[in-house]
C-alpha cells in the first residue's frame, strides 16, 4: 500500500498488508466488504448449437466474505440464488429472461 495509507490511519511503515485493511474497516465492520452481494457472484458456462451460442448457465457462487481475511475470495460452488434472483430483475430491462431452476440461472437464446 501506498505510504500515504498509513499516514491517513496513522499506521507505521512497518504494518502489514492485513492490518492496515483491518484498521479501515474497523475491523470488517464498515467499508465495501460488509455488503454481503460483494461475496457473491456467478460462473458462466455455455452451449453452442451450429456454430451459435444457444444458452448460458450461470452458477452461483461464494467468495467466502464470511470468512477470516486471509481465507476470502476463494470462490466455491453455492445452493444460495440470491445472486441469480438479483440477476434476474436487472436483466428484464434489457429482454433479457433468467430462468432459475435446481439451483442455476439459465438463458436461453433462440
Amino acid at each position: 500500500l501506498p505510504a500515504d495509507f498509513y499516514n491517513n490511519y496513522d499506521l507505521p511503515l512497518t504494518s502489514g498488508v492485513v492490518e492496515a485493511l483491518s484498521t479501515r474497516s474497523r475491523g470488517d465492520t464498515r467499508g465495501l466488504g460488509i455488503n454481503k452481494k460483494v461475496w457473491q457472484s456467478v460462473i458462466a458456462s455455455w452451449d453452442f448449437k451450429d456454430n451459435q451460442l444457444s444458452n448460458l448457465k450461470l452458477h452461483p457462487i461464494s467468495l467466502q466474505g464470511n470468512k477470516k481475511s486471509y481465507n476470502r475470495g476463494w470462490p466455491v460452488k453455492t445452493e444460495n440464488v440470491e445472486v441469480l434472483q438479483r440477476m434476474k430483475e436487472l436483466s428484464k430491462p434489457y429482454g433479457t429472461e433468467v430462468i432459475i431452476e435446481n439451483g442455476l440461472g439459465k438463458i436461453e437464446l433462440n
